[in-house]
């Protein structure tokens, strides 16, 4: 198993670039503080609380009724809040609604002129449906029904919105003990439909989606310690951008377990004009709490993650239980 292991990190990290800029970007930023610590590498690791935006194949995997909000206060006026409740489906399914929200507020605008235009403000955001099966012990699959919506405020008195669709298919199986692999094939026939007149010649606009796709592996190395390795495909009409992440989960098993967490991301592939950053990768990290008692009633899991980036520093904070 030592052998897989670094066969699968050489060729992560040896195949890999990143290309960003394309519509839906906010929707791959991640969806819990759990996920950003461990650099949104969780295809194929259960998430409970928020398995639907993770790996809908996951939401099978659904005990009683679970629910999981984040909130994500950023550095440049940039805030993401997420929403999901799933519940079980005896004796083998799962189904779940979620909802997602990424914006970016009050930001000065100022046109060629210098007159001041009000404040801009953006917002990406979606609704879910999702629902899960289990076929046997060893596989599970899932889909994601997603109603989209997006909104620009340019000024005070100019404001663009638009609304789409699109659909997840995700796959999750455990071959053997200890190992578990998930895929998740994003923004199948994903696309914006805009219908704005902005001028005299305007005409109806339809923005698509690039299709993503997510293949990772996971290892309990013990009780106590797994890894995670992620491969992440998004199949773009002139070429295909690849970016490779890994992480790492330990537990320190006392009373109410604290689990630590690291994760390392790639950054930069594409060079520009020969700069070339010295070390091309992202790292994260986070702490959570599990199994909190609150008021004898409900057990929850708080998680906080935070990040630095060349925009500033993040803070991330996440709640789930289990009913």
């Amino acid at each position: 198993m030592n052998i897989f292991i670094s066969i699968l990190i050489i060729l992560n990290f040896s195949y890999a670039d990143y290309a960003g800029g394309y519509s839906g970007s906010s929707m791959r930023f991640g969806s819990s503080a759990r996920e950003i610590s461990l650099s949104n590498s969780l295809v194929s690791v259960s998430n409970p609380g928020f398995n639907a935006f993770v790996n809908p194949a996951l939401v099978s995997l659904t005990k009683g009724t679970q629910i999981g909000s984040s909130l994500f206060l950023l550095s440049n006026n940039k805030n993401l809040q997420a929403f999901s409740f799933s519940r079980e489906l005896p004796p083998s399914a799962g189904a779940g609604i979620s909802f997602f929200r990424a914006g970016v507020n009050d930001i000065i605008g100022i046109s060629s002129s210098e007159q001041n235009l009000g404040d801009l403000g953006y917002s990406d955001g979606f609704a879910m449906l999702s629902f899960g099966l289990r076929f046997g012990s060893y596989f599970s699959t899932g889909l994601n029904v997603k109603a989209l919506f997006q909104r620009f405020k340019i000024s005070d008195n100019e404001k663009y919105s638009a609304q789409g669709i699109a659909l997840d298919l995700g796959f999750y199986s455990s071959p053997i003990n200890n190992l578990d692999l998930g895929l998740k094939i994003e923004n199948l026939n994903g696309k914006y439909n805009w219908n704005q007149n902005i001028s005299e010649g305007s005409q109806d606009y339809e923005e698509k989606i690039p299709l993503r796709g997510l293949l990772g592996a996971s290892y309990s190395l013990s009780n106590a310690l797994i890894f995670i390795l992620q491969h992440e495909i998004i199949f773009i009409s002139s070429f295909n951008s690849n970016r490779s992440s890994m992480a790492m989960e330990y537990t320190l098993n006392y009373d109410t377990p604290i689990l630590l967490r690291f994760g390392l991301k790639q950054n930069q592939w594409a060079i520009i004009e020969n700069d070339k950053l010295n070390f091309p990768f992202t790292l994260s990290s986070g702490i959570g709490f599990s199994r909190l008692n609150f008021m004898n009633k409900l057990q929850l899991n708080i998680d906080y993650a935070f990040q630095y980036t060349n925009l500033g520093f993040n803070n991330y904070f996440s709640i789930s239980t289990q009913l």
